[in-house]
């Protein structure tokens, strides 16, 4: 399992990555959509903290919610089913508490996501899933920053390296379709 040097080389990699030239929420008015519940959304919300990410946290900082996942509840990668070690899920408080040198790495690389195509290879593609909210960098098809696509390339390289990560990217690649691939 990677460690907390791993994950603080990849916090330090994409601190000042952002997928737009300037802050993409003021540039492109999407009132911080991917940093909060819509108010019509009526379920849990949040994401995957990547096995071993929470080195990284205080369990006990109140800008982040956290909760263990039940494997029962949610679909995890097969390997995960006896796991001793919990699974998180952790959701923003609000753009206003957000402590951006700590935010997780799936907040720092989104809309980008890894994917795993037959042979194994490791891609990096816009978030082709349904979303609760409109991310106008997906609906919109407006180009992500080069120098952000080729960093969260590098940031997955090492983070698949990880059998427990790369399980959970190969089986999330499951459910993606992608269009394209940036990288």
């Amino acid at each position: 399992m990677l460690g907390y040097e791993d994950f603080k080389k990849i916090y330090d990699m994409l601190d000042n990555a952002t997928p737009f030239v300037h802050d993409c929420a003021a540039s492109l008015n999407c009132s911080e959509a991917c940093c909060k519940v819509p108010e019509d959304y009526d379920h849990d919300m949040g994401m995957y903290m990547l096995p071993g990410e929470d080195v990284m946290h205080d369990l006990e900082d109140d800008w982040l919610n956290w909760r263990i996942a039940a494997y029962n509840e949610h679909d995890l990668p097969k390997e995960w089913k006896d796991r001793d070690d919990p699974i998180y899920v952790v959701m923003c408080c609000g753009p206003e508490s957000c402590k951006r040198e700590l935010r997780p790495i799936q907040c720092r690389t989104f809309p980008l996501t890894p994917y795993m195509d037959e042979d194994g290879a490791l891609h990096i593609v816009k978030y082709p899933g349904h979303l609760p909210y409109t991310c106008p960098l997906i609906t919109e098809n407006i180009s992500v920053d080069k120098r952000f696509v080729e960093l969260v390339y590098e940031a997955w390289s090492i983070l698949v390296a990880d059998e427990m990560i790369r399980q959970m990217v190969v089986h999330d690649s499951r459910f993606l379709h992608p269009k394209e691939y940036l990288i």
